[in-house]
């Protein structure tokens, strides 16, 4: 696989991503999806053991002002979900630092009434036939870099990477198909965000989709179902969509040259 086809993966990539970010529906639904917090995977899991407790499904969760803000209201007498909110403050140099967690409710939007809201085009979960050739070869690279690789019900997300335990998770449920993304996902994040817990969220999930997409191109699987909707509802997380997306180009590209020339060992990509 040569340098200028990893290139132009990730180019037809952002294509896709900035044509869908300028149709006037894509934007519609970011005005809503903003409202709305990207929870940890510890806070998922809180909500979602509460939540099965009462026999209810968590599916959109926000804050009462939230709700408010988008024309809806939680209805009276509904009991909230408890999540751990982050309470942070400015250093000397201002940079934003976190010292401690506090209580704080949230509510699905199953508990609310009012204006329905746009489709905010949530990735489709990949279906059918993965690569287990490339997916075992991202594997053997995770083991690398000094990981364990776990396979589990994570109960929200497809996978997590954990720098403090060197703990790699996939959801066991996963098609094929989404398996081998995932893979490559998380490993994109092990290869590229040590030390980045604090960092931009909406850049670093731009970053690893990217790769994730590159790579599986590159092997003839197509996850622009997935992905295109993934990067382009991190990247409106950032400061600068436009230029959190041109910004990941050189580390996609970078990252996705050395997985797929590990891959080239083992896997039927032919680097040209």
């Amino acid at each position: 696989m040569s340098n200028q086809a990893v290139e132009e993966f990730h180019d037809d990539l952002m294509a896709q991503v900035a044509e869908l970010r300028t149709s006037k529906e894509w934007l519609d639904a970011m005005t809503a999806a903003a409202r709305f917090h990207s929870y940890s995977f510890s806070n998922w899991m809180l909500m979602w053991m509460q939540a099965e407790r009462r026999g209810m499904n968590v599916t959109r969760p926000a804050g009462y002002r939230a709700w408010q803000a988008l024309d809806r209201q939680v209805r009276k007498g509904e009991k909230g979900l408890k999540i751990f909110a982050p309470m942070t403050r400015k250093d000397d140099d201002d940079n934003v630092m976190v010292f401690g967690f506090k209580l704080a409710t949230v509510f699905d939007i199953s508990q609310t009434d009012g204006e329905p809201l746009p489709d905010i085009g949530l990735p489709v979960l990949l279906e059918g036939e993965g690569d287990t050739a490339l997916r075992m070869a991202c594997e053997e690279m995770i083991a690398d870099q000094g990981f364990t690789m776990e396979w589990a019900p994570l109960h929200g997300p497809n996978g997590t990477t954990n720098h403090g335990t060197n703990v790699v998770k996939i959801e066991e449920s996963l098609s094929p198909a989404q398996a081998t993304k995932t893979t490559i996902h998380e490993l994109a994040h092990v290869l590229l965000h040590k030390g980045h817990a604090f960092d931009c969220r909406g850049r670093i999930e731009v970053e690893a989709e990217s790769v994730a997409y590159v790579v599986c191109a590159a092997a003839g699987l197509d996850t622009s179902q997935y992905s295109v909707r993934y990067v382009a509802g991190w990247s409106e997380e950032t400061d600068d969509p436009a230029k959190a997306m041109l910004a990941t180009a050189e580390v996609v590209v970078k990252a996705a040259r050395k997985i797929l020339a590990h891959v080239g060992d083992r896997h039927s990509l032919v680097a040209a």
